[in-house]
């Protein structure tokens, strides 16, 4: 559990290989003179150009999805045995191959060089540009009514705004699905650095409220739970971090994806590309540290929507260090913040010098009432619970709680004793 605190998932891995000869300089064989400005002809791979159309939304981040004509997949069939059923996504390093390229989502016809032979899923690029002449087009797309895809979804189709880029289907029946474009969403965010288990990089979330769930694509009725998901990619980060930690505001983002029946957890690799607004009733409220985590806690009810529930969460703030200094027996401290949504109320709940705490996940259906566990792994597992007090319904009219212990501290000569529930003191039961 202490290292769950720290969150959750994730990483990708490309690799890539060289190649060197040796030439015997003793006794040179008699060659053909090569010019200078034209490299030998057995160091250059074989590169052919191609035609189709392109996706993009004019955020450019090393990765084009192509969709060949019809007179281009015979050819990349016959000449390197792909399958292009659906998009192919190019990667490039070189920043001076998007210079040219569109700023507006659409799908553009252009002309390519690229090296096919090479296997794998992606194709590196070497050249792009716009052309008005391309082979046959096959399929032009369709737009989708409602949120919701289905299982005739293919790269074109468009849907809330967006452009399905690519459809990767897998044989055990997952899916994983691309899109271009921007998402505007609006709810809470939190963002925080991500330790050790993210590369210390610093990641945020943003859950979108209900509306904005109306405008952010699903399939067969699933989300990408995470979304949005992001980490540092600009200065927008920063400006969510000075403004707080936690907090609410409306914004754009891009990247989207949904994995669909395919295990396993989500990056945070969607890209936040403009905040529209932020709500000055939380500015300041939690102060961001890159060497503190400050996020809500999470259980396995609530973590799709990343801690925050209908009215309420539960902030921890604790130091990056704390799970090692736990580990080396040294001090640490740890904070616990009941955080109300509405009222924006920030009431410090708990300190701890010697346990971690969760989220009891709440079965009772009645969110009044939460609670806070210690893990197994703790000196005396217990508990803590709270019962919550709603403004309009509280003496001083704000937000309220009390909170039951399951310990208690007795005298026993000059020292004060700890005692947890179920301990024996003094011939009794506690």
């Amino acid at each position: 559990m202490k290292k769950v605190l720290l969150t959750v998932v994730v990483a990708m891995l490309l690799a890539s290989c060289t190649a060197n000869s040796n030439v015997n300089i003793d006794e040179p064989e008699p060659k053909e003179p090569v010019a200078d400005n034209e490299p030998a002809e057995d160091d250059v791979p074989e590169q052919e150009r191609y035609t189709g159309e392109i996706i993009v939304d004019g955020f450019y981040r090393g990765r084009i999805y192509f969709l060949p004509d019809k007179e281009t997949k015979m050819l990349l069939n016959d000449k390197h045995g792909r399958d292009a059923a659906d998009s192919i996504p190019l990667d490039y390093k070189d920043a001076s191959i998007e210079a040219h390229l569109p700023k507006e989502l659409g799908v553009y016809k252009a002309e390519i060089k690229a090296d096919f032979s090479q296997q794998g899923w992606f194709v590196p690029l070497n050249e792009i540009k716009l052309t008005d002449s391309i082979g046959t087009v096959e399929y032009k797309g369709k737009d989708f009514e409602t949120n919701d895809l289905d299982e005739s979804v293919r790269a074109k189709d468009r849907v809330c705004g967006l452009i399905e880029s690519n459809v990767r289907r897998f044989d055990d029946g997952g899916v994983m699905f691309e899109f271009e474009g921007e998402i505007e969403s609006e709810g809470y965010y939190s963002v925080y650095p991500g330790g050790d288990f993210f590369g210390y990089l610093r990641i945020g979330r943003i859950v979108p409220d209900e509306k904005s769930m109306k405008n952010i694509p699903s399939y067969l009725g699933k989300y990408n739970n995470f979304s949005v998901y992001f980490a540092e990619s600009n200065e927008l980060y920063q400006k969510l971090a000075d403004f707080s930690a936690v907090g609410k505001g409306k914004f754009k983002s891009t990247d989207y994806s949904i994995t669909y029946n395919i295990g396993g957890g989500a990056p945070p690799d969607e890209t936040l590309t403009e905040i529209i607004s932020l709500d000055e009733k939380y500015k300041g409220l939690f102060k961001f540290d890159d060497n503190m985590i400050t996020a809500p806690l999470a259980n396995e009810a609530n973590k799709y929507r990343g801690g925050f529930m209908d009215r309420y969460a539960i902030i921890y703030e604790g130091d990056l260090g704390s799970v090692d200094n736990l580990d080396n027996n040294k001090e640490f401290v740890n904070n616990y913040y009941f955080f109300g949504k509405e009222e924006a109320s920030k009431i410090k709940i708990l300190s701890s010098d010697e346990f971690y705490y969760g989220l009891k996940e709440n079965k009772s259906g009645n969110d009044d009432i939460f609670e806070l566990v210690t893990d197994a792994s703790g000196k005396k597992p217990h508990s803590i619970s709270f019962r919550y007090f709603y403004k309009d319904r509280s003496s001083n009219g704000k937000d309220s709680l009390i909170k039951t212990y399951s310990y208690g501290y007795f005298k026993n000569g000059d020292e004060a004793v700890r005692v947890f529930e179920g301990d024996m003191i003094a011939g009794m039961k506690a």
